[in-house]
């Protein structure tokens, strides 16, 4: 279950002359990240409902989901991608 909530500095308002290029959302798993992991075809390879895998970007500290995303392209600019193995020893 995710609670999501963008992270917003000392103001909810949107400075109206600033354009918009990157959205840093944080999200909190209340201890219950579940992942469900897919191969090239989009077949069902595993699952983890825990917390937070260690290589998801930032101090997460098991608990946030923290992702900076280019409003222009959709990709999370902070991913670190991980090795096939740091994945596989998340599976339950």
């Amino acid at each position: 279950m995710f609670i999501f909530a963008i992270c917003l500095t000392n103001t909810n308002k949107i400075m109206a002359n600033k354009k918009v290029t990157t959205i840093r959302m944080c999200a909190k798993t209340v201890d219950q990240c579940n992942i469900k992991y897919l191969d090239e075809d989009e077949n069902f390879v595993g699952e983890r409902d825990d917390y937070v895998p260690d290589y998801f970007p930032n101090e997460h500290y098991g608990d946030y989901v923290e992702f900076d995303i280019d409003v222009a392209t959709g990709k999370i600019l902070n991913w670190v991608v991980p090795t096939q193995a740091e994945i596989k020893s998340t599976f339950q």
